[in-house]
């Protein structure tokens, strides 16, 4: 479970399921120390842990480390995105054009009637 987690996790950091999950393994294998560390890692509670963190009047408490968390992630995904679309492009070069870019031609406009076989 924790090696399946870790694979999860290298794949997208920001899995709730796999955090919580090598969190929970790291607890009953008796490693206090890795289970902390990959807590740390978790989204972090709404309410803030300290006495006097931000307050919105519908929503009471906030926590600041919260928002942080998110916009480290999507930054994180976004990365990930473009490093894989650069790695694709790397490997596969340029897209092939087997269209004509006028949306309104077929593939193939002539003998087009029996395509569908």
């Amino acid at each position: 479970a924790y090696r399946l987690c870790q694979v999860v996790l290298k794949v997208k950091p920001w899995h709730f399921g796999a955090l919580a999950g090598i969190v929970q393994v790291c607890t009953a294998k008796g490693d206090r120390e890795e289970a902390r560390r990959w807590a740390d890692k978790r989204l972090p509670s709404s309410v803030a842990g300290s006495s006097s963190p931000p307050f919105d009047k519908k929503n009471g408490p906030l926590n600041p480390k919260r928002r942080e968390w998110v916009e480290d992630m999507v930054a994180l995904a976004k990365d990930m995105l473009d490093e894989a679309e650069r790695s694709t492009q790397e490997r596969l070069g340029e897209p092939e054009e087997y269209y004509d870019r006028d949306s309104t031609s077929a593939l193939d406009a002539e003998g087009d009637e029996d395509a569908w076989q």
